[in-house]
């Protein structure tokens, strides 16, 4: 291999990981806010395709597992039936 071979190569390389790490994905069930050099940046993304820029922001994401809202009886509140007599 020829030194222009091998020097576009690590170019090549280099470039490929700062593309890759410049990308991110969120799901529906995530939630992330952006750091810019460790201040707050972006509070809420939205889902989707997302572009950050390498070594100066990072991103932290979390997963929200949603929840169902179940109601007890005699619980409280509404109109239930199961409350304490009155």
């Amino acid at each position: 291999m020829s030194t222009r071979a091998t020097l576009l190569t690590v170019i090549g390389v280099i470039l490929f990981s700062l593309a890759s790490d410049a990308v991110f994905v969120m799901k529906e069930t995530e939630r992330a806010v952006l750091l810019r050099f460790g201040a707050l940046e972006t509070a809420d993304i939205a889902p989707g395709l997302h572009f950050k820029m390498p070594f100066a922001d990072e991103v932290a994401i979390s997963t929200v597992v949603p929840s169902k809202n179940v109601r007890m009886p005699g619980a409280g509140g509404g109109d239930d039936k199961g409350g304490t007599p009155s």
